[in-house]
């Protein structure tokens, strides 16, 4: 990642303001026809296109400066992320999914909670800016006490509303 934000002179955070609300209108329009979709789908297509909802929002917030995002990956986490020698082959991934470079046989490679693998220079910079797998969006600690409030709140609000609706059913 490191390579990428040399190779286009940017620095991790730095948001070009016209790039940034074309990609956020295109994410949206995106996100407009797959909500029309669902209306219509059932089953397993709805689940898929509600994964791909789930998925566009998580873009619009990475992207979107007005939006509040994800904070970074505490810098212990970070450091204590398990090393482990990439096998590539039918087992395991045979490329890193940020660069989609192969992995080279005993390559080390950091290993995310959720299990994804990812090159070291290139989850590193990810995890300085978001606290969340760049594959699944699983979370890692943060030490932004204002989040994990909210985070706090948002899950009591759930058990809340779960709650009243067994109460009520």
């Amino acid at each position: 990642m490191d390579l990428y934000y040399q190779e286009h002179d940017v620095r991790p955070n730095e948001r070009d303001t016209a790039s940034t609300q074309t990609s956020t209108s295109t994410v949206m329009l995106r996100l407009a026809l797959l909500v029309a979709r669902m209306s219509e789908a059932t089953g397993p297509e709805h689940e898929r296109l509600a994964a791909a909802v789930d998925h566009l929002l998580a873009q619009v917030s990475d992207t979107d400066p007005s939006m509040p995002g994800k904070p970074p990956a505490s810098a212990e986490s970070i450091r204590t992320l398990p090393v482990v020698n990439m096998r590539p082959g039918p087992s395991g991934p045979s490329s890193c999914p940020i660069c989609t470079e192969e992995y080279e046989f005993n390559e080390p490679a950091k290993r995310l909670p959720c299990g994804h693998t990812f090159h070291a220079d290139c989850v590193v910079p990810w995890l300085r800016s978001h606290c969340t797998c760049p594959l699944c969006r699983a979370e890692l600690p943060t030490d932004d006490l204002a989040y994990m409030q909210r985070k706090r709140l948002e899950k009591r609000r759930e058990a809340v509303s779960q709650l009243q609706h067994h109460m009520l059913n």
